[in-house]
């Protein structure tokens, strides 16, 4: 946003909270983002931070990248330089998964204020960002905006100033803050030039000890700093009990799925079951049938061979009637012919 007498006064009863400064006694955490534009469809793709306590960075430093779910255009690309593919080519197999990354990023601010410059955009696509991974959104109120602070103590300093432009290397370029021009739009180097300059806002606050009574410049005391963690506690408690009613529901709605398809999965094991059942029987049968046939032939063979032994004895019959002698052995029958003296041997097996 640009700063001016007419929307100043709007902007701060929509963010006055924005314009609080806390004790320079404390842990804070700087952050800033890098994202895929300024629409309501785009999102974060570049989380840099950095830790400061008692007024001076101690080093600490949280950066990670997100994976881009849009097509970006060039002339946003020659920006912060983050190309579409980058994510996949360098970072994809160095973090962990983007929520467990997500997660591990709200760990780091912990119960800690947070300063960005041009909060109200930094907390609003931090926020879709979390949301999108059903992860527990920051309270609004945890944060403090750089850019509006600088307007609000330099307009004490020097009546009448307003800044006609917010970018972060102006105000930086005001306190003569060295830095690599070519460096900005990186969230880590960004979060970096954020923490310096609220470190030289401190630092001119303590230079000019009579601003601390000015109740327009919004200086908390340490009580106020507790009330404003206490009501922060109190909004994540929410914010995590909505996130535990969420979870429910959607666990709940899972079961019903997983119960649904255990009964789909049932039905079609029944289906199968009924199916194989009745491929066996037909199986069965037709064995049945074949074994019966195959029986009925036997029968019939074992018939056959009755009436053949029947005729066969007839014809012992005949013959011994005609004064033929059958001398038995094991497995032939001789006949010996009374009358021509000689014998013969049938070539029939006796059973």
């Amino acid at each position: 946003m640009n700063f001016s007498k007419n929307n100043i006064e709007d902007d701060y009863k929509k963010y006055n909270y924005l314009y609080n400064i806390p004790p320079k006694i404390g842990r804070y955490i700087v952050l800033d983002t890098e994202t895929t534009g300024l629409g309501k469809n785009d999102h974060v793709i570049e989380i840099g931070a950095n830790e400061i306590k008692n007024g001076r960075l101690t080093g600490v430093q949280f950066h990670i990248y997100l994976k881009s779910r849009k097509i970006m255009n060039e002339k946003l690309i020659s920006i912060h330089k983050i190309k579409n593919d980058d994510y996949d080519k360098y970072y994809k197999n160095v973090y962990a998964d983007q929520k467990t990354t997500l997660e591990n990023f709200l760990n780091f601010i912990g119960d800690s204020i947070i300063f960005a410059h041009n909060a109200s955009f930094d907390l609003e696509m931090i926020n879709k960002e979390l949301k999108y991974w059903k992860l527990k959104t920051i309270s609004p109120k945890k944060f403090r905006c750089t850019m509006r602070i600088f307007q609000n103590v330099i307009s004490k300093i020097n009546e009448g100033f307003y800044m006609n432009f917010n970018s972060l290397k102006y105000c930086c370029n005001y306190f003569k803050i060295e830095s690599n021009e070519n460096q900005f739009h990186n969230a880590l180097f960004d979060s970096y030039m954020t923490a310096r300059l609220m470190n030289k806002i401190y630092d001119l606050l303590d230079m000019n000890k009579h601003l601390k009574n000015n109740k327009n410049l919004n200086i908390t005391n340490s009580l106020d700093n507790f009330l404003i963690n206490k009501n922060n506690k109190i909004e994540d408690k929410k914010n995590y009990i909505e996130t535990k009613k969420r979870k429910f529901s959607e666990l709940k709605e899972n079961n019903k799925e997983n119960i649904s398809k255990i009964k789909l999965n049932k039905i079609a094991n029944v289906k199968e079951n009924l199916l194989i059942n009745k491929f066996l029987y037909l199986n069965e049968n037709k064995s049945y049938k074949k074994n019966k046939k195959f029986k009925d032939i036997n029968i019939e063979n074992l018939n056959n061979n009755y009436e053949n032994n029947l005729s066969n004895k007839k014809i012992l019959n005949q013959l011994n009637n005609e004064n033929n002698v059958f001398i038995k052995d094991n497995n032939f029958e001789t006949k010996y012919d009374i009358n021509m003296n000689n014998f013969e041997t049938d070539n029939y097996f006796i059973n």
